[in-house]
């Protein structure tokens, strides 16, 4: 099953609640699958980095509140799946969506283009 804007489907066929295409409720974030992006108000969001998906998640969090992120920031650092190489991703929301502030190792400095001053 995914979700696919107010429907969830399962392959390409929309299953259909009570005879009609409902919006989504809380009850269904259990039975939906995952979209590999990012949230986005406005089409597609982001990419989520490929070294990610099989991960080993070693820390999941925020960062202080002097670092400024958008809506608290999302950190989570992980060993990739082939190169055990420890990972960084920072992640910024708004009410528009979820972006990348920063994706690489957690010793290096992020660009400070894409991160909130």
């Amino acid at each position: 099953m995914t979700v696919s804007g107010n429907s969830c489907q399962t392959g390409d066929s929309p299953v259909k609640r009570e005879a009609s295409e409902a919006a989504l409720t809380r009850a269904d974030i259990g039975i939906a699958t995952v979209i590999p992006r990012l949230p986005s108000r406005f089409g597609r969001g982001g990419e989520i980095p490929d070294d990610l998906i099989g991960a080993e998640i070693v820390a999941f969090g925020t960062l202080p509140f002097e670092c400024d992120l958008s809506g608290g920031g999302l950190v989570i650092d992980y060993l990739e799946p082939r190169e055990r190489k420890l990972r960084r991703l920072v992640l910024e929301a708004s009410d528009t969506g979820m972006w990348a502030a920063h994706k690489g190792s957690p010793l290096e400095a992020p660009n400070r283009n894409s991160v909130s001053e």
